[in-house]
């Protein structure tokens, strides 16, 4: 008998070979157990391991009372997902894949909800990312008290980078001058497509001068992008990622970083793909004659 076919007998009128939909009350009714209560996915997983366990041994490991281990175990046999043996209790291959899908979820849940101040700036479509890419990611966020730590952080990367690739939707001043001076110093080489909106203002005085220059040495490559930058984008040569983003205003709000290999080699496809499709800036498109 597969797992859950005695439910089948008892009125499942559901044919075994369709497939479950979300709505359907036996799915639903097994996703509000296992989301019921703390103790019973922590269980699940117990039994997880190579040799069944007693019911005493799994109260023990998991600090509840026996009436909630009782109707926790009871709960999950009924479902398929685990056995009875005369040693004890452990997992079957149904709950296995029960197990394995719902801690996902969960850990997936946990993300979102500590990178909201990240996620909710950013546009879906741009941001297919998998979400463990974000487990061991540091999030800085604005804050009443440090408004433009975001901003600082991705500045502070900037100082002490020796190579740096990425994108830009907005450009300010100080970050540019630190940007010049290091690489007119010799310490830097950068490569970084702009948004549309900085396209008209990188003419102007002083900045005009600045790309200018930095242009001149060979180690700065600059484009514009041929449509809006979805984030802040950086990609240092420590192997590093960063992804940023701002409100409606332009205020920095959130800024990641993350070395998960996965993560850094999404953000170079993303980089390559803006990169090639973007219009590439040169010395003489600041020479005075040109902006005039």
């Amino acid at each position: 008998m597969v797992p859950g076919g005695s439910r089948l007998a008892m009125g499942d009128e559901r044919r075994a070979n369709e497939p479950a939909q979300l709505g359907d009350a036996p799915v639903v009714s097994d996703i509000d157990f296992l989301a019921g209560s703390r103790h019973r996915l922590r269980i699940l997983n117990l039994l997880r391991g190579p040799d069944a366990m007693s019911r005493r041994n799994v109260r023990a490991s998991v600090d509840a009372s026996r009436a909630t281990v009782r109707r926790t175990l009871e709960g999950l046999l009924s479902r398929g997902w685990v056995e009875s043996a005369e040693d004890g209790y452990q997992v079957t291959a149904a709950g296995e894949l029960v197990a394995t899908e719902f801690t996902r979820l969960s850990e997936t849940l946990r993300l979102t909800e500590e990178f909201a101040p990240l996620l909710e700036h950013v546009p879906p479509s741009s941001f297919d990312i998998e979400p463990e890419w974000l487990a061991d990611a540091e999030l800085t966020v604005s804050t009443a008290a440090e408004p433009y730590a975001p901003a600082q952080t991705q500045t502070e990367t900037i100082r002490t980078a020796d190579r740096f690739r990425g994108f830009l939707p907005a450009i300010e001043l100080d970050g540019t001058e630190l940007v010049h001076d290091r690489i007119t110093n010799g310490a830097f080489t950068a490569s970084i497509v702009l948004g549309p909106a900085c396209a008209d203002h990188i003419r102007e005085e002083p900045f005009a001068e600045l790309f200018r220059e930095k242009l001149a040495t060979g180690r700065f490559e600059a484009a514009i992008a041929d449509g809006s930058l979805p984030f802040y984008l950086g990609l240092p040569d420590d192997e590093r990622i960063e992804i940023g983003v701002a409100d409606g205003e332009g205020i920095p709000r959130a800024l990641v970083q993350s070395s998960n290999t996965a993560f850094r080699e999404w953000g170079e496809t993303t980089f390559e793909r803006y990169e090639r499709n973007a219009e590439r800036l040169s010395k003489e498109d600041f020479d005075t004659e040109s902006t005039d």
